[in-house]
């Protein structure tokens, strides 16, 4: 009898333990963030303790038997829908974990993107980077907004989502937790978790399974470890969708190598590769960095509000998936007011003709710059007038090249040789906005500049120092611009080379690394000469992002 007792009560103990969380997931159908009688379960929902997932059945209800470090119950928000809370955190007295979802179709398409922000370091106030950021994200509606960690320290934990969250942002926000936001306390997350929620979780969006992943090392020590973070997402694997694809958030690189297996400990290992993983996405570096690892994307990004440490300008990353579930990213400058300019035809210089090679019509080109970094440039127009009589030419639109430039050739009728003619574009963004440029320039059919002789420029300022040498050619003023070229990507921290009647450039890429080349182009006429990449894997030449580079011949007129 007493034996009997023993085992009766060992099964009521491991009888509520099986079942310690409980809870049902439904639509909110009327949106009013209240449950009430018309709102209906959803079945097939993943839900997790930290440890082991499960999926809610027909009724939309959930039961988990929690763990030793259970501290949230937390949902997969799946395709389709959309909360503002995708966790609860456990509470002694509670006896039911509900949530609620509103059907979304920003999260329900295949053809969706998203934005990364990181390492904001937020220590002493927010700036302007949060107006940028904010109306981008209304401009441009992406489904998500992620933070990638480094938030950081007690001051910047405490303010930074009160200002960039789901309200503010109107969509919805993750974040994940950086070394910088592992503080002091009863263990080094546990702020984090007090204002952020859980450090491990996963989220659907179109086809693609978001995991976020806590860093396993930082400035105090964690309650988590690498172990913990493999037996939960090891189960939270196990449940993706077939077909679906995996892209992974951590504040500092997941896995290392080009394997892609995730290591706890000799015996705890994942194969990622076999989840048919598309991305791992970090920030950490403060550098904007893209590789590719054997057909997964490796991709850092620099900072937002300082711009990062080897001298790429202020950005956050915009990050693309198309109906294939592949992605292409693309880098958006903050603090820039909505722009253009200008490139060719220069103001108050002499513009030549290019003859077609299909027609030859005499046409002339016309490249400008263009930028907003609240919203993408929609279209770019023109309008080409006589300058005496104000009478119009020609109008229309030009095309992009690049996300900085757009260039076109407009055709010019004979009778307008050698007359003063007036340009005028306009930059049409997606947020309403423009802005305006004009030229006014003489147009000459058959005007060419003849070759300066003398000296190259084989380096900086003309020698080692960069100081500022003595060359002999005979440059005379004014300048007058001889030819304009698009390379593809950005002139950087770089200067064009002059030797042997050629221009030598190096072109470099913040977006996608493989997009750098070194470029020979015909000193006298800008015809491209040949072009190598810097990556010798690479045979690449796709035109991503940059700005036109143009080159001023040192002559008169």
């Amino acid at each position: 009898m007493k034996r009997l007792s023993v085992i009766l009560i060992l099964f009521l103990l491991y009888l509520p333990l099986s079942a310690q969380f409980k809870g049902t997931v439904y639509i909110d159908t009327d949106q009013s963030d209240i449950f009430n009688k018309g709102d209906k379960p959803l079945a097939g929902v993943m839900v997790t303790d930290g440890l082991n997932v499960a999926k809610t059945d027909k009724k939309g209800r959930f039961s988990l038997p929690g763990f030793e470090k259970t501290r949230f119950i937390t949902i997969t928000t799946p395709a389709g829908y959309e909360t503002q809370h995708f966790y609860l955190p456990v509470t002694e007295n509670r006896k039911s974990y509900d949530f609620l979802l509103t059907e979304s179709e920003r999260t329900k398409s295949k053809e969706h993107s998203f934005v990364q922000i990181t390492d904001t370091e937020v220590t002493s106030g927010m700036g302007r980077w949060v107006t940028d950021l904010q109306q981008y994200i209304k401009n441009e509606k992406p489904a998500f907004l992620i933070h990638t960690g480094d938030i950081c320290y007690e001051a910047g934990l405490t303010m930074h989502n009160r200002v960039v969250n789901a309200q503010t942002m109107d969509c919805p926000v993750y974040y994940c937790i950086g070394n910088h936001d592992l503080v002091k306390g009863k263990y080094g997350e546990e702020l984090y978790e007090s204002l952020y929620g859980p450090t491990w979780y996963s989220f659907d969006v179109g086809n693609i399974h978001y995991v976020v992943t806590p860093i396993d090392h930082g400035d105090n020590p964690t309650d988590y470890t690498l172990k913990d973070v493999y037996n939960w997402l090891k189960n939270d694997l196990a449940l993706m969708k077939e077909g679906q694809a995996l892209i992974l958030f951590n504040h500092d690189l997941f896995t290392a190598s080009d394997t892609f297996v995730f290591k706890a400990d000799n015996e705890h290992m994942l194969d990622l590769r076999a989840f048919n993983t598309k991305a791992q996405i970090y920030g950490h570096m403060h550098y904007n960095y893209v590789r590719n690892q054997n057909g997964i994307y490796t991709i850092c990004t620099g900072t937002l509000d300082k711009g990062g440490i080897d001298h790429t300008p202020s950005s956050f990353r915009a990050i693309k998936v198309d109906a294939n579930n592949n992605i292409s990213t693309e880098l958006r400058y903050a603090f820039i007011e909505p722009q253009i300019a200008i490139v060719s035809p220069m103001d108050n210089q002499t513009a030549a003709s290019s003859a077609a090679a299909s027609t030859g019509e005499n046409q002339l080109p016309v490249s400008v710059n263009t930028y907003h970094s609240q919203a993408k440039t929609s279209h770019v127009s023109y309008v080409l007038s006589d300058a005496e009589n104000n009478q119009e030419i020609a109008k229309g639109n030009l095309t992009s090249l690049t996300d900085w430039n757009w260039n076109g050739n407009i055709q010019i009728p004979t009778n307008e040789n050698r007359k003063r003619l007036h340009l005028t574009v306009t930059s049409f963004f997606n947020d309403g906005k423009k802005a305006t440029a004009t030229s006014q320039f003489t147009y000459q059919k058959d005007f060419k500049l003849s070759s300066i002789p003398g000296e190259g420029w084989n380096t900086l300022l003309q020698n080692a120092a960069h100081s500022g040498g003595v060359n002999d050619s005979q440059i005379k003023l004014p300048l007058q611009l001889q030819w304009t070229t698009n390379t593809g990507s950005n002139i950087f921290m770089t200067s064009p080379i002059i030797a042997e009647q050629k221009v030598f450039i190096a072109t470099t890429d913040d977006n996608v690394s493989l997009n750098t080349f070194i470029y020979a182009f015909d000193f006298n006429s800008g015809k491209l000469l040949w072009h190598r990449a810097a990556n010798r894997k690479s045979t690449s030449t796709k035109r991503t992002i940059g700005q036109s580079g143009r080159y001023i011949h040192p002559a008169r007129h």
